[in-house]
């Protein structure tokens, strides 16, 4: 007689307990509340920790930029001077007027104008004369990467029905605050600076400053429908030989230093400059910027609201002093 085992009649062991044990340890693997809270904490403190170095990184990485166009703005100066008998632009800074318009490349009747449509008044000079004289090719090299919106940007001069240099027919949207002035500005100024030096400023003091000798000029508009504009009394140009190599001839925009373009955190932080040779440098803010020193950013040189606070005689002066201190 066959003898069965015990062991041949036990029932198989269920593995539904198991089961059950395998999902409680899997809930009691989730996160709780406190733990999800500690999460997010620390992932706020890594971002905190992070995003200033990444926005003085995107800092650096315009800064390159800007210095990039300006050297090519150098070299469009010098070819500019090669194919008009040595002679460069004219800044178009009329007599009495103020520094600004060192910034500025011509001037529209209104808004809802470009070159095709006509309409200019005023210019074009300064860096519009690279541009036009095709020593620079596209419009964008005259504006800072790092300025995104304002009357510095290019884009408010350039849309898709108005290509650059324009007055968009809706400036007053895409600049909020807009002055209603048809200015086509740019971001960078050019002022072209003589060897030979003159007086003090009268209203400011300060070192002898380059002689500015004015005459009166005559532009002539892209659109051959626009008649020529002037004459205007102002700044004469001057010959490369007689510009001052140890001295600025374009920088980022000279404003107020609230509108400084580059920036430390969100504090301005200094200019970039070029001179006459091609070379560009960055000039700090920090150690110049002692009162009384007519260095750059001597306080003095600066109001609240533009410079020397914005009055016309030292404003202009107060310019060309700024000017005249950025020096290789």
């Amino acid at each position: 007689m066959l003898m069965l085992s015990m062991k041949q009649f036990m029932p198989a062991t269920s593995s539904r307990p198991a089961c059950r044990s395998n999902v409680f340890e899997a809930a009691r693997k989730g996160f709780t509340l406190i733990e999800l809270l500690v999460v997010i904490a620390i992932i706020a403190i890594l971002a905190a920790m992070l995003l200033p170095a990444l926005a003085a990184a995107k800092q650096k990485a315009w800064l390159a930029a800007c210095s990039n166009d300006l050297k090519q703005i150098g070299v469009g100066l010098n070819l500019y001077g090669t194919d008009n008998n040595d002679y460069l632009p004219s800044t178009g800074w009329v007599q009495s007027g103020n520094p600004w318009e060192t910034h500025e490349i011509m001037r529209f009747s209104a808004a809802g104008q470009d070159v095709a449509t006509g309409g200019v008044v005023q210019g074009p000079y300064g860096l519009g004369s690279l541009f036009f004289g095709k020593m620079i090719p596209t419009g964008q090299t005259f504006y800072c990467p790092s300025v995104l919106t304002g009357i510095y940007w290019f884009g408010a001069y350039n849309e898709p029905s108005w290509p650059w240099p324009a007055i968009p027919a809706d400036e007053a949207t895409a600049i909020p605050g807009w002055d209603g002035n048809p200015y086509v500005r740019c971001s960078y100024s050019y002022y072209a600076q003589s060897k030979v030096l003159g007086s003090p400023s009268s209203t400011l003091g300060g070192p002898p400053l380059p002689v500015q000798n004015y005459s009166s000029q005559t532009f002539i508009s892209p659109n051959p429908n626009d008649a020529p504009n002037g004459p205007w009394t102002t700044l004469t140009p001057i010959k490369t030989t007689i510009v001052d190599p140890n001295k600025a001839i374009c920088s980022d925009t000279v404003d107020a230093i609230s509108d400084l373009l580059h920036k430390s955190g969100n504090n301005p932080n200094g200019i970039n400059v070029l001179f006459p040779d091609g070379h560009v440098r960055f000039e700090a803010i920090n150690g110049n910027n002692k009162k009384g020193s007519y260095l750059p950013f001597d306080p003095n040189l600066w109001g609240s609201s533009g410079l020397a606070n914005g009055t016309a005689t030292t404003a202009e002066d107060a310019y060309r002093i700024i000017y005249n201190g950025f020096q290789p």
